[in-house]
């Protein structure tokens, strides 16, 4: 048997069980005892338990010197990733209310070392990774995170109505699983955001916000850009005047527009662009025409910008190569453009 609390623990984290609790419980077994059919393990410290306590189904969990084979890793996988398909596509149900389990499918691990996330990623972005791919990617987050979501709150009730759990030993259960689903939060969304190499500035962002830079590629079929009036017709505001559109001027005021974004819940689109301004003061005897950048943002809901910088072919862009434009009279034409969905946790 396993004498030693911490390796009890050790071997339920291996075997992808849930370590639930020490005690002193006279009817169960000596050491670390497991519970096959709902993956739980627990560390009794009595010294000469009786060993009588569901003996059908609970049993010591016990070492036994065999290394790790190849073969044994894949089999684990193909059932961890079928439990998460079948979880996901609903056939599941009822059957999967492991969180942790269905946590550690779709993390990194010391074998893999990105996500499932990271995984689709990789693949999508290996040519390029348009505001269709990232939006994808976004909504497979959105479900891997709310399945965990949805499988501690059945796993909740079924250690309540089925286990009779105390609601000491379910709140300890709660936080212990919830402080896993806010690291899956963390790590998905860093991954999502480092791979949007034109959007430096992702890390900045409120930790409360997933962004998405979804301007670019292709606009999606059935749907259509705000007209250059509409858009600007939803302008909350000119932000501020510059004499030259930059790259990194437009990189400054998404990141600040962002920032308002996130923390107003009913925000989901952010566009920032900016036009020229040419006036004509009489300076004496003469005229002079002074030429200016303005700039503006779009912060709320109720508008699609996906794929529109097609739509508003500015010079400047977030992944553009150009990094400056002058102001030009007699144009109405943007000079610099981006647009970001924000999902909020």
């Amino acid at each position: 048997g396993i004498d030693s609390e911490s390796l009890c623990r050790e071997a339920a984290t291996a075997l992808g069980h849930t370590f639930f609790a020490v005690g002193d419980w006279e009817n169960d077994y000596p050491g670390c005892m497991v519970q096959p059919s709902s993956s739980r393990v627990w560390f009794n410290t009595h010294t000469s338990p009786l060993g009588t306590w569901s003996p059908d189904t609970v049993g010591q969990l016990c070492r036994r010197e065999s290394s790790i084979t190849n073969e044994s890793l894949a089999l684990s996988a193909l059932k961890e990733s079928e439990m998460l398909h079948s979880f996901l596509s609903g056939t599941g149900m009822g059957t999967v209310a492991d969180a942790q389990r269905l946590l550690s499918c779709f993390m990194p691990t010391r074998y893999a070392g990105a996500s499932l996330l990271g995984k689709f990623i990789a693949k999508a972005s290996s040519d390029t990774f348009d505001s269709g791919e990232r939006m994808a990617a976004l909504a497979l987050m959105r479900d891997l995170v709310d399945a965990a979501a949805m499988s501690i709150d059945l796993q909740d009730m079924q250690l309540a109505v089925v286990d009779h759990l105390s609601i000491g030993v379910r709140m300890g259960f709660a936080e212990r699983v919830g402080e896993q689903l806010d690291e899956a939060w963390t790590t998905l969304r860093k991954e999502l955001h480092d791979a949007q190499t034109n959007v430096p500035f992702l890390s900045n962002v409120a930790g409360n916000v997933v962004v998405v830079e979804y301007g670019s590629g292709p606009i999606p079929v059935g749907s259509s850009c705000p007209s250059e009036t509409k858009l600007r017709s939803l302008s909350q505001e000119q932000l501020q005047t510059s004499s030259v559109a930059s790259q990194s001027k437009l990189r400054a005021e998404s990141e600040k527009s962002l920032q308002r974004c996130s923390s107003n819940p009913d925000c989901n689109v952010v566009i920032v662009w900016a036009d020229s301004e040419c006036v004509t003061q009489r300076q004496g005897d003469h005229y002079v025409v002074s030429r200016n950048v303005r700039w503006f943002s779009f912060e709320g809901r109720g508008i699609n910008a996906q794929g529109c910088e097609s739509q508003f072919p500015a010079p400047i862009r977030l992944g553009g190569e150009k990094n400056e434009q002058l102001p030009s009279c007699g144009s109405s034409d943007f000079l610099a453009f981006a647009a970001f969905y924000v999902h909020h946790a």
